[in-house]
């Protein structure tokens, strides 16, 4: 999970220091594996919004974004680095 939450500061802070802000900005996950999931999970905590998760077997779209709720569910419920929802 530490690799994850790294990709997901670098992303915050990468904001921070070129302005603008990480809440509200739309992003894809590519993978399902441990990193982009928690990345995903950090990045959502932040205020992103989930739009679209790719792993190895297909995708999940939602245009208006993923909630916390459901990004931590799919984590939680993976399976390996494949979304069982696919």
């Amino acid at each position: 999970m530490i690799t994850g939450y790294g990709v997901s500061e670098s992303v915050f802070h990468f904001y921070n220091i070129y302005g603008g802000s990480l809440k509200g900005k739309r992003v894809i996950i590519q993978g399902w594996g441990n990193v982009a999931s928690t990345a995903a999970y950090y990045l959502a905590q932040r205020g992103a919004t989930i739009v679209g998760i790719i792993d190895r077997v297909g995708g999940l779209i939602n245009e208006a974004g993923f909630t916390l709720e459901e990004i931590t569910n799919l984590f939680n419920n993976k399976n390996g680095n494949e979304n069982i929802l696919l």
